[in-house]
């Protein structure tokens, strides 16, 4: 459950607001799923496009990001001023963090590129991008300590707020990447946007978010269905999910862009952690069925004619 200065959320003492589908305007939808500890949060499907988000949805305000994201860092924050094992953990970070940066390196052949990564938590990946040679990382955060941490802690060049209040120059990043963001963003038309706004021609755009229709958030929603658990994916815990993607959904967004897909692949995180036998056998599979919950999804952004 959230907590913000030692104070539990009391969903009845925030405002909600219905919304229109954020990827085509209709106000046509069918209820998917019901949850939280008394079933009042929806996920809800478009009639028209079938895509799922939520509503009645919080004000997306000042008070929502505070309430949904100024613990998220705690566990970092908390251990780091205990004991070195995140730095430690940050210098020789897992095997999931290499699979990601090989996938831009592969795309972008730049013999040094500039990074954005938007959404960019405690500093976690710029970090491991800080210590590569051919790389120059910079973030975006909405929460104040962990920016303090990414900043004071690791030494990272982080701004605290959103990308538009970052006041970034249009066509600076050769790399925007933006990994378990956007299904926190209520409009993702207009942060795809901004996000290729922010890159240069022929950059890429690196988008990572969950499968909506994964085995574990299918069986899920299926058993929340019927009333035997309270969540698709913890139980009572604070809506801060705004949107539901599919393989589908991600990259007909980015292509909608003026953005040309160069990578996708839905996997498991914790296989690509694994040896090479067990990461190639699952992104083959889910080459087949992409049936794991975590979607990687790469456009390029087109040079100006």
């Amino acid at each position: 459950m959230a907590t913000l200065d030692g104070v539990k959320f009391n969903w009845k003492d925030h405002k909600m607001v219905n919304v229109l589908c954020p990827l085509c305007d209709s106000s046509d939808y069918k209820v998917y799923e019901q949850y939280g500890e008394e079933y009042q949060y929806s996920n809800v499907k478009c009639s028209k496009c079938k895509f799922i988000y939520q509503n009645p949805r919080f004000e997306y305000n000042e008070t929502f990001l505070k309430w949904a994201y100024d613990s998220y860092g705690d566990s970092y924050i908390e251990l780091t001023n205990k004991t070195d094992e995140i730095r430690e953990s940050f210098e020789n970070p897992s095997g999931y963090f290499k699979f990601k940066k090989q996938i831009i390196d592969d795309l972008c052949t730049k013999e040094q590129y500039t990074l954005l990564d938007v959404g960019c938590a405690c500093g976690q990946f710029i970090y491991f991008c800080k210590g590569q040679k051919n790389c120059i990382p910079s973030g975006v955060e909405v929460s104040a300590p962990q920016v303090q941490f990414a900043t004071e802690k690791l030494g990272l060049d982080v701004h605290c707020g959103t990308l538009q209040q970052a006041g970034i120059k249009d066509e600076s990043f050769d790399v925007v990447h933006c990994a378990h963001t956007l299904e926190h963003i209520p409009t993702p038309k207009e942060m795809i946007k901004e996000l290729v706004r922010v890159l240069k021609p022929g950059g890429f755009l690196f988008i990572e978010v969950p499968n909506v229709y994964s085995k574990q958030n299918y069986m899920k929603h299926l058993l929340n269905k019927r009333r035997l658990i309270k969540n698709s994916w913890q139980a009572g815990d604070f809506p801060e999910h705004l949107m539901e993607y599919a393989p589908k959904t991600i990259q007909k967004l980015l292509q909608d862009h003026q953005l040309e897909i160069k990578y996708f692949q839905v996997h498991s995180r914790s296989a690509m952690n694994k040896g090479p036998v067990i990461k190639k056998l699952d992104l083959f599979i889910n080459k087949m069925i992409p049936f794991n919950s975590n979607m990687i999804c790469v456009g390029q952004k087109l040079d100006k004619k």
